[in-house]
C-alpha cells in the first residue's frame, strides 16, 4: 500500500508523519497549520495500482478565543434584589458566522457569585433561543429556563422550578441599541405576582 496526504493549499504533508503501518498512517504534523479553513485529501493505492476513492475532509483551525463582556451586573454593584438580570455579550471574530455571532447551542453560561448570606453560588445554563426548556444546574430557585426570540429586538424568557414557572419576562432592545428594557414577573409560592421594569444603558 502507498499513501499520500495533501492539504488544499498544495502542501504534501506525508513526510511530516511517521511511516505508515499495515493498517494506518497516523501522527501529529511537525509544522503547525495556519488559522482558517483547510482541506485534507488522501490518496491510497494498492500494489495493482488501484486507488481508493474518498471524499476530502474540511476542517478549521481556530486558536483565537471568543470575546466576552459581562454587561450586567456591573463590577462592584450592590444589588438589593436577588432576582437580577444577568447579561453577557459574546462574539467570535474567527467563528463560523460571518458577522461574528455565536450559535447559542454552543454557548454555556456560567454564573458565579455570593448570595446574601455570603455563600458562594454557581449556576450553569446551555440552550437555544427556541422557546424550549433547557436545564439549569446550581440554582436552587430554578431547574429549567427557556428563551424565545420574538424579533431582532425582543426576547422572552421563563424560569421554572419543578415544572412551574416562577419568573417570566421580556427583554426589549431599543432601536438605537443603546439601552434595554427588562420586564420581569415573579410568582411566589402563594401565586402572588410581582412585576418590575428596569432599563439598562449600554456601557
Amino acid at each position: 500500500m502507498s499513501d499520500r496526504i495533501s492539504l488544499a493549499d498544495g502542501n504534501d504533508v506525508t513526510s511530516q508523519l511517521p511511516p505508515p503501518t499495515a493498517a494506518e498512517l497516523a501522527g501529529t504534523l511537525t509544522q503547525p497549520l495556519a488559522e482558517g479553513e483547510h482541506t485534507v485529501a488522501v490518496k491510497v493505492f494498492d500494489r495493482a495500482g488501484n486507488q481508493a476513492v474518498i471524499r476530502p475532509h474540511v476542517f478549521t483551525v481556530d486558536t483565537v478565543p471568543p470575546v466576552v463582556v459581562i454587561e450586567v451586573p456591573h463590577d462592584g454593584d450592590f444589588l438589593g434584589d436577588g432576582q437580577q438580570l444577568i447579561r453577557i455579550a459574546y462574539s467570535d471574530p474567527n467563528g463560523d458566522a460571518p458577522d461574528g455571532t455565536i450559535d447559542p447551542a454552543s454557548v454555556k453560561v456560567t454564573v458565579d457569585g455570593v448570595d446574601k448570606d455570603g455563600k458562594a453560588v454557581h449556576s450553569e445554563w446551555t440552550g437555544k433561543f427556541d422557546g424550549k426548556d433547557y436545564p439549569v444546574t446550581g440554582n436552587p430557585n430554578e431547574d429549567a429556563r427557556s428563551y424565545k426570540k420574538i424579533d431582532d429586538h425582543t426576547l422572552e424568557f421563563t424560569s421554572k422550578k419543578d415544572g412551574k414557572a416562577g419568573v417570566t419576562g421580556k427583554v426589549v432592545l431599543a432601536a438605537d441599541g443603546k439601552s434595554r428594557t427588562v420586564t420581569t414577573t415573579v410568582t411566589d409560592s402563594s401565586g402572588k405576582k410581582t412585576t418590575s421594569v428596569a432599563v439598562y444603558d449600554k456601557q
